[in-house]
């Protein structure tokens, strides 16, 4: 079985991040910086009694129901 005497070469490699416009990666951060704002401005608004639930203020606010089987005809 015979070999080849020269090992396998590497690919070329092209780098074509240098080709990029400066627009791009700006836009990147703007948007992110704009996710992050109206992450913040939602935490921010949001009312924590909403999402704090107390069961004896809902049990106290619900109407008292009546059974079905007491009720006369």
């Amino acid at each position: 079985m015979s070999h080849p005497k020269t090992p396998p070469s590497l690919p070329k490699v092209v780098d074509e991040a240098g080709d990029t416009p400066n627009w791009v990666p700006a836009l990147g951060l703007l948007l992110f910086v704009l996710f992050a704002l109206a992450v913040a401005a939602r935490s921010a608004l949001q009312d924590d009694t909403e999402t704090a639930a107390n069961p004896a203020e809902d049990a106290a606010a619900a109407p008292a129901q009546e059974p079905a089987a007491n009720a006369n005809p």
